[in-house]
């Protein structure tokens, strides 16, 4: 117990450290590399590729504002808007909803990269994000509802609300993301009474439930779950009910 103790304490403060280096208000821009058909000028409703991708922070359903090449990035100058359709590590398809001039090769989108305050937990959240929006149309907001997060002894703990906070954190920089952490907390129980902690499997009576309640509040989406010491690493396992699509699980080890 002392030793695992002693492991939330060294994880904690690596947090605050890592934390004190991360910009918050970071404006990158990405230059659009490709067109459909690679032609020279393409317009409204057609797709364009860009070199960004998630490693910027970029998820499905992000609407950014295309400018000239060459013009400063202010709203008089914006020639075009776009949704992001698909994304890979450095690169993204964006779909073109409005334009008021044809886009080409070299014009280039602004985008506010996706800040975090604790590094060590952003790849999870940031995979869980991206399982999430994948299944839904890209215009369509989400609404998720936020439960707790326990130790493997379902106690909430000072740090499991720190994982709970930064979830919050890194979701409400999406639009299209709505979160709330009240609308089902009194109907809901224990992670355990739910999921299999050990195996990536859901119980199903007990989701049928769940999603019910869901349904009843409008909330498409349930992220919940917990950590635990194991071989000298910190597991955390979120756990994702999706009242329309298939429930998952994201994994992660620090």
């Amino acid at each position: 117990m002392r030793k695992h103790a002693i492991l939330i304490v060294v994880i904690a403060i690596n947090l605050v450290i890592f934390s004190a280096s991360i910009s918050f208000c970071e404006i990158i821009s990405a230059t659009v590399i490709g067109t459909k058909d690679n032609r020279l000028f393409v317009a409204e409703d057609e797709d364009i590729i860009i070199n960004a991708g998630k490693n910027s922070g970029i998820i499905k359903g992000d609407i950014l504002p295309i400018y000239k090449k060459g013009h400063k990035h202010t709203m008089v100058d914006e020639i075009a808007k776009c949704v992001i359709v698909k994304t890979d590590e450095e690169s993204s398809i964006c779909h073109i909803i409005k334009s008021k001039i044809e886009i080409g090769k070299g014009d280039y989108i602004i985008i506010k990269r996706l800040t975090y305050s604790e590094p060590l937990l952003y790849p999870l959240i940031y995979t869980a994000m991206n399982e999430i929006v994948a299944p839904y149309e890209n215009h369509r907001y989400i609404k998720i509802y936020l439960h707790h997060i326990c130790d493997d002894k379902n106690n909430v703990t000072e740090f499991s609300e720190l994982i709970r906070e930064e979830i919050l954190n890194v979701f409400n920089k999406k639009d299209r993301l709505l979160l709330d952490k009240t609308i089902l907390n009194e109907y809901m129980n224990y992670q355990e009474h739910y999921f299999y902690s050990d195996i990536d499997r859901s119980k199903p009576e007990r989701i049928y439930d769940l999603k019910k309640k869901m349904e009843q509040f409008g909330t498409d989406v349930v992220i919940t779950g917990f950590y635990k010491i194991k071989n000298d690493s910190l597991m955390v396992k979120l756990f994702l009910v999706d009242k329309n699509w298939e429930d998952k699980s994201v994994t992660y080890f620090i």
